[in-house]
């Protein structure tokens, strides 16, 4: 039940991100449309209109098809197939999306080339020097990150200081901390990318790059302390309650969406900003960078700038025309897919390897992915067969899934617990240990049975 609500908490804000991302082609952002630079007059112009209103039914038939297409995702069995499953309609999404969206780019410039509706210069990068020389001076300043950087090993130390085994500290400082240095590398990025000049106005285009420097590093500071602080919060839940319950999940979909909320508000603000100065300027635009945005992404080889803002969504895009802007946007979907499918095949290991118990020579083996596990049978202390399990306890390191507990975990009525279970199959074989309780059954009951009577008969020798 709790990964269902995960993935389809994942899938909506997938969904509805990318949703408000496209949706942005719709309406004015510094005199464009669909990402394509339109006299001011125009934009209202019926032809225009029309394209926007097919542009609008596609997309429409494009989320419709793909919702459709999602819902078998709540009804596999298996997590490394929802894996494969998510990982493969992600990327049939991406390039219908990405299709779409090139296709209407494409009817909108065969429009302008139709009309000569061109503005200003085609094929030079105009950079207003004042901006940039001031540059740093606009952003709001990166030391503040060392704070959430910080409080990213909050978790961590306390586990130390306590002796704990909840392993969660770990893996919620590492994300915390990564997470930190990701946006470290985005304020870069914004700090670093060129510095377009609109119009002739240099105080103009100091505006509308203040407003879009200045708000976008607050936003990944923001960003960085949201997680930080969300990620301490998952923790001290995690003490009191087990991580399979709906209260952890809903922890996370707060920060989730208190961040997206920082996205979404930050291009909104910067966008109106922008846009509000340029109406106030009488300046004319003084180049057109139409046509190399003509593929869906940026590609100007007259351009030495590696980023620079989307005309379409939110954030930046890499210069596909340099040969860092290629190296970084081939590398983030490679390293992208690599997650993604490594996951999988991480997951049908421990989905389809099969648990087993032996005893050998006086020791007791249970063979399992990644988990495996062996003690004296002289150490065993009680064996009992037993029909339900305990209705909590805390993963401290290992898997749970519907199907499935593999690995460590803390359990109120056995302290210690190392678990080997199928949970829809009972009864499940408790074996005590000093210190430690070892939990394990098998798909097939008499199978239970026959790992019970040999640990009995081991005993008894």
């Amino acid at each position: 039940m709790i990964f269902n609500l995960i993935f389809a908490f994942a899938l909506v804000i997938f969904l509805l991100s990318l949703w408000a991302n496209d949706r942005t082609a719709l309406k004015p952002n510094k005199n464009m449309l669909l990402g394509v630079t339109l006299p001011h007059e125009k934009l209202e112009n019926p032809k225009v209109l029309e394209i926007l209103r097919q542009y609008q039914k596609n997309y429409r038939i494009l989320f419709a098809s793909f919702i459709a297409a999602a819902v078998p995702i709540f009804f596999i069995p298996y997590i490394s197939l929802v894996f494969l499953y998510l990982f493969l309609w992600i990327a049939a999404f991406m390039l219908a999306n990405d299709r779409v969206v090139v296709h209407h780019i494409g009817k909108m410039l065969a429009l302008k080339r139709k009309y000569d509706w061109f503005l200003g210069e085609k094929h030079i990068v105009l950079i207003d020097t004042e901006v940039t020389r001031q540059k740093e001076k606009l952003a709001v300043s990166p030391l503040w990150l060392i704070l959430p950087f910080a409080v990213s090993f909050v978790p961590l130390l306390m586990n130390w200081f306590q002796k704990s085994e909840n392993s969660m500290a770990l893996s919620l400082s590492l994300s915390s901390a990564a997470c930190s240095l990701l946006c470290f590398i985005l304020h870069r990025t914004v700090v670093k990318s060129g510095s377009r000049a609109v119009c002739e106005n240099t105080s103009i285009n100091l505006a509308m790059n203040s407003a879009r420097i200045h708000s976008w590093t607050l936003c990944w500071i923001l960003f960085a302390f949201v997680e930080s602080i969300g990620s301490l919060l998952l923790y001290f839940t995690s003490f009191i309650l087990d991580v399979s319950t709906l209260p952890f999940a809903i922890v996370i979909a707060i920060t989730v969406l208190i961040s997206a909320g920082l996205i979404f508000g930050t291009y909104y603000h910067v966008r109106q900003m922008q846009n509000r100065l340029l109406s106030c300027s009488s300046e004319p635009i003084i180049a057109d960078e139409d046509e190399y945005w003509a593929k869906g992404y940026y590609c100007n080889p007259h351009d030495t700038n590696t980023t620079i803002e989307k005309r379409i969504g939110y954030g930046y895009t890499y210069n596909m025309a340099t040969a860092k802007g290629k190296a970084m946007t081939y590398g983030s979907l490679i390293a992208a897919a690599a997650l993604f499918l490594g996951l999988t095949a991480l997951f049908m290991v421990m989905d389809f390897t099969p648990i087993r118990m032996t005893v050998d020579g006086g020791t007791v083996k249970i063979s399992a992915p990644m988990y495996g596990y062996e003690f004296p049978a002289v150490d065993i202390q009680s064996v009992s067969l037993e029909e339900t399990l305990p209705s909590s306890g805390i993963r401290t390191n290992g898997a749970s899934t519907a199907q499935y507990d593999l690995g460590n975990f803390s359990v109120p009525e056995y302290g210690a617990v190392k678990a080997y279970l199928y949970k829809q199959y009972p009864p499940f074989l408790v074996i005590e240990l000093p210190d430690l309780y070892v939990i394990i059954n098998s798909k097939s009951s008499e199978v239970t049975q026959e790992y019970y009577d040999l640990l009995m008969q081991t005993m008894s020798k």
